[in-house]
């Protein structure tokens, strides 16, 4: 059921649903399109994806880049920029289009990325990478596991 605000933050704009949303929350959704077996219906208080934070309901465009995204920053005064991406477990960078790194940080809640964009910056591109103590602590577990199933198969107790 798309009542919980989590979507907002995410993002999720439309659903497709058989149920009319309107009786969830008649405030929140506005059907946009009515079809044969089921209907469209529009979140208007989703938040974009990337955004800056004086300005919230303004979407920033977003494009693919390798290991990352390429968040377009039509205001060259520079600011903070708002990212909605899931990078928990994972060590964020970001540089913008004149080669200069642009400091990434978790918000609070650990839901968003935050970035003081520099003036004259018409992009800037966030990569990110597994974090290595991850990626250790999942060897070691693996590892234990492993040698805890060849003791009890083969080992002398037997």
């Amino acid at each position: 059921r798309p009542e919980a605000d989590v979507f907002d933050d995410y993002g999720v704009r439309y659903w497709l649903s058989d149920a009319d949303l309107r009786r969830i929350d008649p405030k929140k959704f506005v059907r946009v399109y009515q079809g044969r077996y089921a209907d469209v219906f529009e979140s208007r208080q989703a938040v974009p994806v990337a955004h800056w934070l004086k300005e919230p309901n303004d979407p920033l465009a977003l494009s693919h880049v390798p290991d990352g995204v390429a968040v377009e920053c039509p205001n060259p005064q520079g600011g903070r920029l708002s990212l909605h991406l899931d990078l928990r477990h994972m060590r964020a960078q970001a540089i913008d289009t004149q080669g200069r790194a642009v400091a990434v940080a978790l918000e609070r809640f650990g839901q968003r990325w935050e970035m003081d964009v520099p003036p004259q910056s018409r992009c800037v591109v966030v990569t990110a990478q597994e974090a290595r103590p991850l990626r250790r602590i999942a060897l070691a577990a693996a590892a234990a596991w492993l040698c805890g199933l060849a003791a009890v198969l083969w080992g002398p107790w037997r």
